[in-house]
């Protein structure tokens, strides 16, 4: 995004849809952010199950994300 950071752009979108999850991820391994209250990242590396897990999570906050997915390891 040219002109504007991730952090940036998650601002904008959670003041306009207040209801809106954001998931931030690093862009190198070992990565860290602050994030506002309520905000969720995922470090890099990772696997597809740690990123499905989150993602459902944030989805379905409540539901059990064992039980939403297709058994698929990642």
């Amino acid at each position: 995004m040219q002109g504007m950071s991730g952090i940036d752009l998650a601002t904008l979108l959670t003041e306009a849809r207040l209801k809106i999850k954001v998931l931030m991820m690093s862009g190198f391994p070992g990565g860290m952010l602050v994030l506002n209250e309520g905000g969720h990242f995922l470090a890099k590396p990772f696997v597809g199950s740690q990123l499905r897990s989150l993602a459902i999570g944030l989805v379905y906050p409540d539901k059990d994300s064992r039980f939403l997915t297709d058994g698929a390891q990642g």
